[in-house]
């Protein structure tokens, strides 16, 4: 049962970091509009096009990794051979660090 909790909390990071990547990008189109409209520079926009594209596909990687973790943990309970890794949190955690630290770097940039 705590396998299948940690699955859904996995897959709800995921649908969050992939909702967040779409509403980036429909801010990025948005304001490559008003930018047009109004002729100035683009490469902000740019930057948070591609800003929002990295959480989509951060988000379906979340997806595809949390699944396999999820059907080799359940073989290894049904085996019994689970052994606990941390691996997966700390490069899964760095990894939303890291682009915590990009957004903030493109926010103080603009």
């Amino acid at each position: 049962m705590a396998n299948e909790r940690t699955f859904v909390a996995w897959l709800r990071t995921a649908v969050s970091l992939i909702s967040l990547g779409l509403a980036v990008n429909r801010l990025a189109m948005y304001l490559q509009e008003v930018n047009q409209s109004e002729g100035k520079a683009r490469h902000l926009v740019i930057d948070a096009a591609w800003m929002g594209t990295g959480f989509v596909i951060f988000g379906l990687v979340l997806v595809v990794l949390s699944a396999s973790h999820f059907r080799r943990r359940t073989r290894q309970i049904q085996d019994g051979t689970f052994e606990p890794l941390s691996i997966s949190i700390v490069v899964i955690g760095a990894a939303i660090l890291l682009m915590g630290l990009l957004g903030l770097a493109w926010f103080h940039r603009s």
